[in-house]
């Protein structure tokens, strides 16, 4: 009996970004180092963490004007634009935030700054001990970095939810701003309410609690140009065309 050959299926051609005719020698290396590794078996790395990520970060800005959800590709085009598998930190610090030069971290637990509303409160001591060392908690620093960069905020005047008007007597040697420390309100807020700096002793002066903290006003669009402008300024010229090539990559391989 004759034998029958055994014919086994045709291994999946790997498909490639197309890229332009004149890349940049050092731009094509990197390239040619995102070819060897996708897809692969780190392709699939992270994915689940950033998209829980990004669904906390939803939940805790839900009431925030204006605020959009970033977008998961763009975010996972950062940590292969910035890493790669073969990279020690790959396991550590996957989206690079916290290096040693780096402001992001720090920006992002500034005590005043737009952080303390992006940032879970439960996540703010935790990232500052373990955002370098965590892979989930890196990723969760590195997106509020990117949320941190594209707010628009400012210090403002903050009226307690709730808190009612009332009056007082001025006595003889008041100032507003010692009104406003004693009832817990600020100057600025006292002086809109009752239209002047300048007090007389048994005048009535309206009070209301209210505070000074940072509220977001706005935001830019998180694209690749705020990525390079903002989000990794020592990125190098070629950041963009970095992060286009793997949300070119992501296309093919979603």
């Amino acid at each position: 009996m004759a034998e029958t050959a055994v014919k086994h299926p045709a291994k999946p051609k790997v498909q490639r970004p197309v890229r332009s005719a004149n890349v940049p020698p050092g731009l094509a290396k990197w390239m040619d180092g995102v070819d060897r590794n996708v897809p692969g078996p780190h392709w699939r790395d992270y994915e689940s963490e950033i998209r829980t990520t990004i669904k906390d970060y939803d939940r805790n800005l839900r009431g925030v004007a204006g605020y959009r959800s970033p977008d998961f590709s763009l975010m996972k085009a950062i940590i292969w634009a910035e890493n790669d598998p073969g990279d020690p930190s790959w396991n550590r610090r996957p989206m690079q935030i916290g290096n040693s030069g780096d402001p992001g971290l720090r920006d992002v637990l500034r005590p005043n700054g737009a952080g303390k509303i992006i940032v879970p409160a439960q996540w703010q001591e935790r990232l500052s001990a373990s955002a370098t060392s965590n892979p989930q908690d890196n990723i969760r620093a590195a997106i509020g970095y990117v949320l941190v960069v594209a707010s628009q905020s400012d210090l403002r005047t903050v009226v307690e939810p709730g808190a009612p008007i009332f009056e007082i007597e001025a006595a003889k040697g008041d100032t507003l701003d010692a009104i406003a420390r004693h009832y817990g309100s600020t100057t600025d807020h006292l002086r809109r309410l009752n239209g002047s700096s300048a007090l007389r002793p048994h005048q009535k002066v309206k009070v209301q609690k209210a505070k000074v903290m940072r509220v977001i006003f706005g935001w830019d669009t998180i694209d690749k140009k705020l990525l390079k402008d903002k989000y990794n300024r020592k990125a190098g010229a070629h950041y963009e065309e970095k992060v286009q090539y793997i949300l070119d990559y992501i296309k093919i391989y979603p």
